[in-house]
């Protein structure tokens, strides 16, 4: 990151990416409860879920029909999927709701939060049907976002590599608002795994990785005036490449090819090996060579390999 030029302090409020997105979310019940700006992130599909919080909370349940029941409730509720709808049940097996396609879990005081499987997160919970399953959508504000990306993104590390937090910070928070405009769609902006950001809510939340991303509030890198795409990496292996080599992306002028001065050489992946039998690397090649229309028949057999060019 430290190649890209523009860097500024945006307001959180954020008049940057304009009112649609907001307005269209603000129609989603429950949504109006958010600090701005927030982000949607889908935390997990699962066919069963335990939803409980540390006070009380509203629940708005939604039938395909548009109809919409609301609870307020203080324990916990079991959340499943039958027929490809969402059913409720109470902690005691008693059925509170059944046939649903949507439900919102808001906590009524901003101290609290929610439980899901077990696991802590603050904001919201949005319960929808995708893939025959329940895909739990965590909507929280965005600096809260950030807490439970970083520590396990870049680990946990204290005042000697605050500076270190301190750039986390920026480029995920980049990264984050980046995504806000990506798939207008879907009714969430981003996944929690290496397909976006790790994320894994409040139990990982780290004090002076808090302390990192309050220093940079509302921090972001931009390039001629627009937000970046800021990919990162835990190891370069020595340089990084440009963009449209790896990807069938465009070129990006702050993503080139650029040798990393040997600053990743802390990291136990800098330096590897990986050994492949001779059949297995037969195999991969044949397929390699078949799939493009440069084989035909039987698969290859290695008689030697030569080291042309690294």
């Amino acid at each position: 990151m430290r190649y890209i030029k523009g860097l500024a302090l945006l307001t959180l409020l954020l008049t940057l990416f304009g009112c649609a997105r907001f307005d269209y979310v603000e129609k989603r019940r429950g949504y109006k409860h958010l600090m701005r700006p927030f982000v949607r992130v889908r935390i997990m599909e699962t066919s069963k879920l335990n939803l409980r919080c540390t006070g009380p909370y509203d629940l708005m349940c939604v039938t395909a029909e548009g109809e919409s029941t609301d609870y307020r409730s203080n324990s916990a509720i079991a959340v499943s999927i039958i027929d490809g709808k969402i059913d409720l049940e109470e902690g005691n097996g008693i059925p509170l709701e059944k046939s649903l396609v949507r439900v919102v879990a808001i906590p009524r005081d901003e101290n609290d939060h929610l439980k899901l499987n077990g696991k802590r997160f603050r904001g919201i919970a949005d319960l929808i049907i995708e893939n025959d399953s329940i895909a739990v959508i965590n909507a929280i504000y965005t600096e809260d976002y950030l807490k439970g990306v970083l520590p396990p993104e870049i680990g946990h590390h204290g005042k000697p590599e605050f500076e270190a937090l301190k750039a986390q910070a920026v480029a995920s928070r980049t990264y984050a608002f980046s995504r806000f405009r990506m798939n207008p769609e879907k009714p969430y902006d981003m996944v929690n795994d290496v397909a976006d950001q790790i994320y894994t809510g409040m139990q990982v939340e780290d004090r002076w990785i808090n302390k990192a991303i309050e220093a940079t509030r509302g921090e972001v890198l931009l390039s001629n005036g627009e937000l970046i795409t800021a990919y990162y990496h835990s190891t370069c292996g020595g340089a990084t490449d440009n963009i449209e080599d790896i990807w069938k992306k465009q070129p990006r002028s702050y993503l080139k090819a650029m040798p990393d001065d040997g600053y990743c050489k802390w990291s136990k992946f800098y330096s590897w090996s990986y050994t492949w039998s001779r059949a297995k690397l037969e195999k991969s090649i044949s397929r390699y060579l078949r799939d493009r229309g440069r084989l035909e028949g039987q698969d290859i057999r290695i008689e030697d390999i030569v080291v042309i060019e690294r």
